[in-house]
């Protein structure tokens, strides 16, 4: 990847991982307790990164998460569709992480293989 980023989509063995996301999330966004307060469990984060309707990925460098996007697909009542809207509500990177470099990785993912 770009300058040394890794780009991972996480699954339910991913956890240490989706804790470092959180974290970084609370760092970004300036909104600590809500991302680290009161942190999901494992078993309830296992259920979510191992769902269809939930993304998560990562971007790593030097072991460090310095980025990340989270994605989920809003399943509607009120019509049977065949695909749901969906709705990135994050995506951000750590000021430390290079922002324009750990995008261009992000972008660089090969978005239709199996993670």
């Amino acid at each position: 990847m770009p300058d040394g980023h890794t780009v991972r989509h996480l699954t339910a063995d991913d956890l240490e991982l989706m804790d470092a996301l959180l974290q970084t999330f609370g760092e970004v966004f300036n909104e600590l307790e809500p991302y680290t307060g009161k942190r999901p469990g494992s078993d309830y984060l296992r259920r979510l990164l191992g769902s269809d309707c939930f993304i998560a990925m990562v971007a790593v460098k030097a072991g460090t998460v310095v980025g990340g996007l989270t994605a989920y697909e809003l399943k509607k009542f009120e019509q049977e569709r065949r695909a749901s809207p969906g709705s990135v509500p994050g995506f951000r990177v750590h000021p430390h992480g290079k922002p324009l470099k750990v995008a261009v990785a992000f972008c660089s993912w090969k978005w239709f293989e199996s993670p």
